[in-house]
């Protein structure tokens, strides 16, 4: 699960890396207009930032993916957990139920014993 999320992280980092990428092609474009540019260089520049949209979408998609997969051992994560509490819980009801039996028998036997021991005395 832990892996799930630096992986998420990761991701969500690059595309805040692109985003940035994404913005300065921006500036630098609106700057090359400003100043004129020729149609090469304003070509190259909207491939640069059509191929940066790309590769966001890529990212997004990916980061969507690992979300879902984050969430799926997360959810996996919480119903084995409950699982294990439950049993826990079975196990602990088990374990009084028992020592309750065990005691009865020891107070049992105890009274056997005293029983026994009157009536050897009474005997005798």
């Amino acid at each position: 699960m832990r892996a799930a999320s630096q992986k998420v992280a990761y991701v969500r980092h690059l595309l805040d890396q692109l985003d940035g990428c994404v913005r300065n092609v921006h500036l630098q474009l609106q700057a090359d207009l400003r100043v004129g540019t020729t149609a090469a260089g304003l070509h190259f520049a909207l491939d640069k930032a059509a191929s940066l949209r790309e590769k966001s979408l890529g990212l997004e998609r990916e980061l969507t993916r690992l979300k879902n997969l984050r969430d799926q051992q997360r959810r996996a994560f919480w119903h084995a957990r409950q699982e294990r509490e439950i049993i826990e819980s079975l196990r602990n009801q088990q374990l009084r139920a028992y020592e309750r039996y065990a005691a009865k028998r020891e107070q049992r036997q105890l009274d056997d014993l005293f029983l026994l021991r009157q009536a050897f005395l009474h005997r005798g």
